[in-house]
C-alpha cells in the first residue's frame, strides 16, 4: 500500500487519507483548515458564500442529469436516516414562516393575528362558527387600502370575495333572499 507524508501533521498515511484537491495535506488537516476558515468569516462574507454555492447548485443541478440524480438521491437518504430532526425542523421553522407570510400579505405579525383570533373567541367574524374545513381562519382584509378586517372562515371568505367586497351587492343578494324565501 501506498502511503505519503502529510505536510501539516507530518504523519505518514495511504494516498486515500488524502484528497485529490489536496496535494501535501491529509483530509483530517484540510478538514481542521478550513474549520478555521470557516469560523473567520463575517456574517456578510458567509451569505455570500451560501449565495454563491446556491447559485453554482442551482446552475449544475439544471446542466448536469448525474449531478441532479446524485444530489437528490443523498438529499432523500440523509432525510430518511434523519426524519426526526427534519421534522422537528419544521415544527420550529412553521411559526417564522406563518410570521413572514402574514407580515407580506397583510402587514400583520403573528402575535397580531393571535389577539384577533383570541377577541373573536377563535370563530368566524361573520357566521360566529370555528372554521369546518379544519384550517386556520382566513385574514379578511380591504384589497384598496390594505387594511386587515377580522378573520374569516373559508366559505365566508370566498363569499366575500365572490361579491367582491362590495356592500350594495350583499345587500342586492339579501333582498333576493328575502323576496324568494319570505
Amino acid at each position: 500500500m501506498e502511503t505519503k507524508v502529510c505536510s501539516k501533521c507530518s504523519e505518514e498515511k495511504p494516498l486515500i487519507e488524502f484528497s485529490k484537491y489536496s496535494y501535501n495535506s491529509c483530509k483530517s488537516c484540510e478538514r481542521d483548515r478550513h474549520k478555521v476558515w470557516r469560523g473567520s468569516l463575517t456574517v456578510e462574507q458567509r451569505a455570500a458564500r451560501n449565495t454563491r454555492q446556491r447559485e453554482n447548485r442551482k446552475t449544475r443541478l439544471q446542466s448536469d442529469p448525474a449531478f441532479k440524480e446524485h444530489f437528490y438521491a443523498s438529499r432523500n437518504e440523509w432525510r430518511n436516516k434523519n426524519m426526526e430532526r427534519v421534522q422537528k425542523c419544521a415544527r420550529q421553522r412553521r411559526p417564522r414562516q406563518r410570521d413572514k407570510e402574514l407580515r407580506r400579505l397583510y402587514g400583520i405579525t403573528l402575535e397580531a393575528y393571535k389577539q384577533l383570533q383570541e377577541q373573536q373567541n377563535a370563530v368566524c367574524a361573520i357566521c360566529k362558527q370555528k372554521c369546518n374545513t379544519g384550517r386556520r381562519l382566513s385574514v379578511d382584509h380591504d384589497h384598496v387600502t390594505g387594511i386587515v378586517r377580522g378573520l374569516l372562515c373559508g366559505n365566508c371568505n370566498k363569499g366575500l370575495g365572490n361579491f367582491k367586497d362590495k356592500s350594495e351587492l350583499l345587500e342586492a343578494a339579501i333582498n333576493y333572499l328575502r323576496k324568494k324565501y319570505g
